[in-house]
């Protein structure tokens, strides 16, 4: 055959080389889009040289078939002498290349093993990750067999593992037998390595989720080692223990049919990524348990992942594990009377079931729910206290306005902070009231309650002066020497609020407090206060976040905001009856217990149950709304099957109208009929989505366009229907 340099004019720094170089072979692979021409070389190449060679190829081979279409790739096997397997091995870069795995040339390390019967290799990969998605189970050993037989005439068996740098013990001279052996010398290692060996697996079992013996076991161990901190991770670790919360859980399924599981872990020091390999028949399981689990213990080897460019875990062994958790140790404990949730909008932090939960945690026996205006966390707080056995107090954190002026003018006027909470279902009529009426009236910016209107529905509510935003703090900042107007305005509250100081330090930080002694002063204010008028003062978290290390959230929330000092976060989260007896200690130990434990309690002692969104069906009433249905949905029927309807068609009106009409769901149907009924006589096009689609009820009454019966044939003449034919049916 003709030389390559016959063929083609070679560029300088390859000229010599390439005289030498014969094109032995050029195949086309046209479904992947492949022309691999074979050439053979004097040596073995490194991969600079074997670089320039394949691009100069590629240009003169371009040129010479104008017609190879851009998609196709050029590929350049060299061909060497059977000899040169070894220096092929020493340097594999190239061999790598034509693997389409360069990118991981890092992790990857190849030698000779002897053998009786035929050359063997093994491939090492230190990158589990690597290891599970490029090379096993995905017909790599193939690939690198079929590649050495081309490039050295030589057939070669090949053998991959994952090994775990210097985990693995040296290769014994026999480490290479038959092909059952290797398999089970290499699982044997792997299990030394805490790593999972490839097919066939029989000589390594993974444990179920149940754990066997030990129901803390998700997957692999019983882990014993100590626990680190992960902002304690810096660097690559061959073995780490790491526990805390998971976050962010996903899963993939792989080509060789694993799935790789992947999620965040946090101990509130710092988070890491970490993923898990799982074979197909444990993975849904595996993922489960993860979701479920509140806490998590893993082990597993801290490497850099080049494919998120930070540091991760791969976890070999994974445990249920039990958190330092919060406890209120006192004897007689708090009650906190103002809560926020995340349905104070861009203000509160956790979900209403979260603090619920943690109030049952820490023993106390009930919680008010006081969101900003509005009442959306109830229902779910409802089902968090018969969950937890906690009551739950349902109020607001209102936005009231001083009404002594004409009510054109109440959009004006500064609104103040102020606690309403319900004792009985009078009280939460009443608070529904006023929502609504802040919501639809009174709004502007806010929704605002003039203090009138609470006077006017105070049946069955509680009212309380709320924070440092509240009508007495407020007053007593810029009149801190006018009691008799304090007390004026005291008397429109049931109870006084005092909070802990370094939720208003802001005042110190803006020049409004000298120090935080001036801020126990304004405390100390308010509970005189209380103390002449006969009032009692109750201590309050003004809780926005569930625990102190969750402040970076609201911080965040703060500066989106525009928040210049939202770093600055007050510590506002659900503290204990300790905590709170320590914070108002100035106030001396018996009035300390009386603030926090004593009068919140009495306050809310004579409280109802409250049920906040009725359990039954409360439709709305339209006399003859069933009559009106049936006919609605009859008359159609008829006028379009036809009278008597076919059996088919009158056993489905029958089966649905049962259910509509029996469930009390006729009238919403009957509506929804006006509604769609007014908008088209007016020119208006409605249509329907979701489930009314199935409902032929819903057809025939005119509600949507959707016909929910099978496909048929229908003569609009004699109203005959075919359902059955073949010639239907393949529709």
């Amino acid at each position: 055959m003709d030389t390559v340099q016959e063929t083609l004019s070679c560029p300088f720094d390859c000229r010599d080389f390439l005289k030498q170089c014969r094109i032995e072979k050029v195949e086309i692979y046209k479904e992947r889009q492949v022309l691999s021409a074979s050439i053979e070389m004097p040596r073995v190449v490194c991969l600079k040289e074997y670089d320039q060679i394949t691009d100069y190829f590629q240009t003169q081979i371009r040129e010479m078939i104008p017609d190879l279409p851009n998609s196709m790739i050029v590929q350049v096997v060299p061909i060497y002498a059977p000899q040169d397997l070894a220096q092929i091995l020493q340097e594999p870069d190239v061999l790598w290349k034509l693997l389409n795995v360069s990118n991981l040339h890092v992790f990857l390390k190849i030698q000779e093993a002897p053998a009786e019967d035929e050359k063997t290799i093994i491939i090492r990969c230190s990158n589990e990750i690597a290891f599970r998605t490029k090379i096993d189970g995905n017909g790599f050993s193939h690939a690198c067999e079929a590649l050495f037989a081309k490039m050295c005439q030589q057939n070669v068996k090949v053998f991959t593992c994952f090994e775990e740098d210097e985990t693995l013990e040296e290769v014994p001279d026999d480490y290479f037998g038959p092909a059952k052996e290797w398999e089970k010398i290499r699982a044997e290692q792997c299990q030394v390595a805490n790593a999972k060996p490839q097919a066939p697996r029989a000589s390594h079992s993974t444990p179920s989720i149940s754990g066997g013996s030990n129901g803390n076991i998700l997957k692999g161990k019983l882990i014993k080692a100590p626990v680190v901190d992960i902002n304690e991770i810096e660097d690559e670790e061959k073995s780490a223990c790491l526990a805390g919360t998971l976050f962010d859980l996903d899963s993939r399924t792989l080509k060789s049919g694993r799935s790789l599981i992947t999620f965040s872990l946090t101990d509130h020091t710092d988070s890491i990524a970490c993923k898990v390999f799982a074979d197909k028949d444990e993975a849904e399981e595996l993922q489960s348990a993860l979701k479920a689990a509140s806490a998590i213990k893993v082990r597993g080897k801290v490497q850099y992942d080049t494919y998120s460019n930070e540091i991760g875990m791969i976890c070999n062994d994974i445990n249920l594990h039990t958190l330092a958790c919060r406890l209120d140790k006192a004897t007689e404990k708090r009650v906190e009377l103002h809560l926020h949730t995340q349905m104070s909008s861009m203000d509160g932090m956790n979900d209403v079931g979260d603090l619920v939960k943690l109030a049952a945690q820490l023993g106390h026996k009930a919680i008010a729910i006081t969101d900003h205006g509005v009442v959306q966390a109830f229902p779910d707080a409802y089902s968090a206290g018969k969950k937890h056995g906690v009551k739950i107090i349902y109020g607001i954190e209102a936005y009231i306005v001083d009404d002594d002026i004409p009510e054109v003018n109440l959009r004006q006027k500064k609104t103040y902070h102020c606690i309403i909470l319900a004792k009985n279902m009078t009280g939460l009529k009443n608070l529904y009231r006023l929502v609504t009426e802040s919501q639809l009236r009174y709004y502007h910016r806010r929704p605002r309650i003039p203090k009138r209107l609470v006077n006017y529905a105070r049946e069955g509510l509680v009212v309380g002066s709320a924070c440092e935003a509240g009508e007495l703090m407020q007053y007593l900042i810029k009149k801190p020497d006018d009691k008799e107007g304090l007390e004026k305005l005291a008397a429109f509250y049931d109870y006084i609020e005092i909070q802990p100081i370094a939720n208003n330090y802001f005042m110190v930080r803006n020049g409004m407090a000298t120090d935080e002694e001036a801020l126990r002063d304004l405390n100390r204010a308010l509970f005189d206060l209380g103390k002449r008028m006969n009032k009692p003062v109750v201590a309050t978290c003004d809780v926005h976040f569930a625990n102190a290390d969750d402040a970076i959230c609201r911080a965040i929330i703060m500066k989106s905001r525009g928040f210049k000092d939202a770093e600055e976060q007050a510590p506002l989260y659900y503290r204990t009856t300790e905590e709170m007896l320590n914070e108002f200690s100035y106030l001396g130990e018996e009035e300390a217990f009386n603030v926090v434990v004593k009068n919140p309690n009495a306050i809310i002692e004579d409280f109802e149950e409250i049920i906040p969104v009725p359990t039954v069906l409360h439709a709305p009433k339209i006399e003859g709304a069933e009559e009106q249905i049936e006919e609605l949905t009859l008359e159609k029927a008829h006028r379009l099957y036809g009278n008597p309807l076919p059996e088919l068609i009158q056993k489905r009106i029958d089966k649905e109208l049962k259910s509509i009409i029996g469930n009390g769901y006729a009238v919403l149907y009957l509506i929804a009929h006006k509604l769609v009924k007014n908008s088209n006589d007016n020119g208006y096009v409605v249509g329907s989505r979701g489930s009314v689609g199935s409902s032929f009820a819903a057809f025939t009454a005119g509600i949507t366009e959707v016909n929910s019966l099978p496909a048929h044939y229908l003569c609009p003449n004699c109203k005959y229907v075919d359902f059955d034919s073949d010639y239907v049916k393949s529709f």
